[in-house]
């Protein structure tokens, strides 16, 4: 799999609670983009407190991958976000946070967001597919975008 070269940041949001849990259970999508290549990962979790496990382990793996530093990490205000463990993680990075209730000041993932939905439910509503399935469109969604990019 191709992996960008991440030098400034990423931006991470979660969307959820879904209307139907996907077939694997999961109530909520995290999205991750790079700031640099607009590259964007998509994971998917059952519980909201999921979400510094997905991060971390993505951060460290890109500092391996890329060899260079990642500068900053921008989130909203959300609890998932703002907690003891990102603190903790983030002292050699820089967390940025949007102001409350202002989702264009994270604009790069809304929009990245947006471009998935709208992509999610066209796969599903094409071919009349269950809303069960929104996991799998959203992955698929996410890998056509990050073909663009290649």
């Amino acid at each position: 799999m191709w992996t960008p070269r991440v030098v400034g940041g990423i931006t991470i949001d979660k969307v959820g609670p879904a209307r139907v849990a996907s077939v694997s259970g999961k109530w909520y999508v995290l999205v991750i983009v790079d700031d640099v290549s607009r590259f964007s990962w998509v994971f998917f979790m059952e519980f909201k407190d999921e979400v510094f496990g997905f991060v971390r382990n993505l951060v460290l793996r890109l500092r391996n991958e890329s060899h260079k530093a990642m500068t900053a990490i921008r989130s909203d205000n959300g609890g998932e976000f703002r907690n003891s463990q990102f603190k903790n993680f983030c002292r050699d990075l820089e967390h940025q946070f949007s102001s409350p209730y202002t989702p264009p000041q994270n604009g790069v993932v809304e929009r990245k967001n947006c471009t998935l939905v709208e992509m999610e439910r066209t796969m599903l509503d094409e071919h009349t597919t269950p809303r069960r399935f929104l996991a799998e469109a959203v992955n698929t969604a996410c890998y056509i975008t990050n073909r663009i990019f290649l």
